[in-house]
């Protein structure tokens, strides 16, 4: 797990300095760069396999031909190498990054669909000034890229970046995203001119011009007609497999352990492939002034989870302190505006981890393959009835709708799914499991908000509109957008943050394309989330786990809200709106107000506000707008 950035053009080591130092973090074990006369890298290593100076980067070739900088972990690196070996390559390292010289060596690019692994980089070919550069196809590595002066530059972090020049504009249509959603689903950034490379694509860079000259996604189609029963057992194989492969490393690995049922899984599979030694866990626990013991009930499964499989077990502590203390430095290591206010406690996880190992793996990404959200439970349930009544209830006004004797008015808002009533089409059921009511954040944050969203979730739908089953599509759409620009994001910035690798083994290639090749059902009925996951793995889990409603994972910041953050969010909320003219200061006092005096849950739309002035705050130096 590294740090890199580049520009294809002439030299400017000053420049390219600049950038490195703004990626420095995420590789503080080495660094190096490389410079000739249409090419440029810089180079920050974390180093995970093979500690010697040997796996220093950039790495050529013998013969110069090939240079690359390389950020991630390919886990069949040595099936890979034994075959490239046979094949007639000499290995130099015991890296992994070699595995990506000797292929390209041997087979030019086309062997990207036989890494399986986690990756971003840039290859410079010197014969033919060519540089080539991709991301892996979940996209849980990152990569930025933009042009700027004649020249294309890219890098790990968007920090990198911007030393490209002294002013950035905000893209406003970015912005309205982050307003919807709580974070920027890609390729946009909130800098305009700045994107984020498509994941699953080569793309090259030649005379000036980025092209996309292949591909390596897929698109599981065909449904697989495993019985329950073999698809029970090939489960446990691919996620046991899955799980062992990613414990490759030089350094030593750990788990993040959060008391659901996919860390515990994860847990159990690391245990099944190392029998012998303590296996070190880590969770975060909140303090509060409550009675309410469910902020804490997942650090207790966490811990005697830990009991369970034997663990070395770390817990660390935070509360709202521990908020504004990290809330100016958190925002800066995101890069963007994120208004998940769960970083603080993923940010104290990866610190409390970074003093015993180096490589973390985590149970990220389950739940978007295997069905574990309840917001498919219920679109499997009244998805297809109001996909079909949509079109008449947007005939009529909402306040219509809502007065009148209908079954399906009365149902919707029993089940809370009224906001399906005044939205189109599919992408706007999905988009209201995911954002508040168009009315109230465009209330708050101006006429554009929300409908910018609908655009981007129409786009991904039309892309995968081969697949079939409305289910399928719903939790690949996930998979591309909050898992992809969210959660993957969050947990690279802040463990790279504190210097340690993560690695989500539940989203490795075979577990998410066998779990894309089942029937839904396999998945999700009309009464249980994660079907096949929960009877698969039932005897690795607490029964507690395995019986209980899913919880998110998140402090009681609603609660800190009206006790210890109240001064301090009040203080950024007013800022926020003297700043930001398209804030509506009135609404977003008022929701501010509701939430205080508890008459309404107004957490994320007053969350939303602080966690983007904080951005702002920590970028305004180079901002040429509000």
């Amino acid at each position: 797990m590294c740090g890199f950035a580049g520009f294809v053009g002439a030299p400017d080591s000053d420049l390219l300095n600049r950038m490195g130092d703004r990626v420095r973090h995420r590789g503080p074990d080495q660094d190096g760069a490389f410079s000739d006369a249409g090419c440029s890298f810089i180079h920050k290593r974390l180093s995970i396999i093979d500690l010697s100076e040997a796996g220093r980067q950039p790495m050529a070739t013998v013969d110069g031909r090939f240079v690359i900088a390389y950020n991630g972990e390919i886990y069949n690196y040595r099936e890979l190498r034994e075959r490239y070996t046979k094949e007639g390559w000499t290995f130099r390292t015991q890296t992994d990054t070699e595995c990506f010289l000797a292929s390209v060596a041997l087979h030019g690019l086309k062997d990207l669909n036989q890494f399986h692994g986690i990756f971003a980089f840039a290859l410079w070919d010197t014969k033919e000034s060519v540089c080539y550069v991709a991301r892996d196809r979940m996209g849980i590595k990152p990569f930025y890229i933009t042009f700027d002066n004649g020249r294309y530059a890219f890098a790990s972090e968007i920090p990198s970046l911007l030393q490209l020049k002294s002013k950035w504009k905000i893209d406003t249509i970015a912005r309205s995203l982050y307003l919807t959603l709580g974070y920027i689903s890609g390729p946009r950034t909130i800098y305009e001119g700045i994107v984020s490379l498509e994941p699953g694509r080569l793309y090259c860079i030649r005379q000036g011009k980025l092209d996309e000259i292949g591909s390596f996604t897929k698109n599981i189609e065909e449904k697989d007609s495993l019985s329950w029963t073999k698809a029970k057992e090939k489960l446990i194989h691919i996620v046991d497999k899955a799980v062992s492969d990613q414990l490759v490393s030089d350094r030593p690995v750990g788990v993040f352990l959060s008391g659901g049922l996919d860390s515990s899984v994860v847990l159990s599979s690391m245990r099944l492939a190392q029998p012998q030694g303590r296996i070190k866990t880590f969770t975060t626990r909140f303090k509060h002034d409550t009675l309410d013991q469910k902020f804490n009930r997942d650090a207790e499964l966490a811990k005697r989870t830990a009991e369970k499989y034997g663990c070395d077990h770390h817990e660390i502590e935070i509360d709202e302190h521990d908020v504004i203390r990290e809330a100016e430095g958190i925002a800066t290591h995101l890069g963007q505006p994120h208004n998940n206010h769960s970083t603080v406690a993923l940010d104290a996880a990866a610190r409390l981890a970074s003093k015993d190992v180096t490589v973390v793996l985590s149970g990220d990404g389950g739940d978007e393959s295997f069905g574990g959200y309840e917001r498919y439970k219920k679109y499997r349930t009244y998805g297809p009835i109001f996909g079909l009544l949509n079109p008449y209830f947007r005939k009529k006004s909402a306040e219509r709708v809502f007065r009148s004797k209908s079954i399906a008015a009365s149902i919707a808002k029993i089940r809370g799914l009224d906001k399906w009533l005044s939205l189109s089409g599919e992408a706007g059921m999905l988009l209201s499991f995911h954002a508040a009511h168009p009315n109230l954040l465009q209330s708050l944050f101006g006429k554009d908000v929300h409908v910018e969203a609908i655009r981007l979730w129409t786009d991904r739908l039309s892309r995968i509109d081969t697949l079939k089953d409305p289910l399928d599509r719903f939790m690949k759409v996930d998979r591309e957008t909050w898992l992809r620009d969210d959660a993957f994001v969050r947990s690279d910035r802040l463990t790279m943050r504190h210097g340690i690798e993560l690695r989500v083994p539940l989203t490795d290639d075979a577990v998410v394309d066998f779990a894309a090749s089942l029937p839904s059902r396999y998945h999700v009925s009309l009464f249980e989330t994660k079907k096949l996951w929960r009877e698969t793995f039932a005897d690795r889990c607490l029964p507690e786990v395995v019986n209980e409603q899913k919880r998110g994972w998140f402090p009681p910041t609603s609660k800190w809200l009206r006790s210890g953050l109240k001064d301090w969010s009040r203080e950024i909320l007013e800022d926020a709106i003297a700043t930001h003219s398209w804030m509506n200061g009135p609404a977003l006092r008022q929701a501010w107000e509701d939430h205080q005096a508890s008459r309404a849950y107004r957490l994320q739309e007053i969350w939303t506000a602080i966690a983007y002035h904080l951005w702002w705050r920590a970028n305004r130096a180079i901002l040429s707008e509000v």
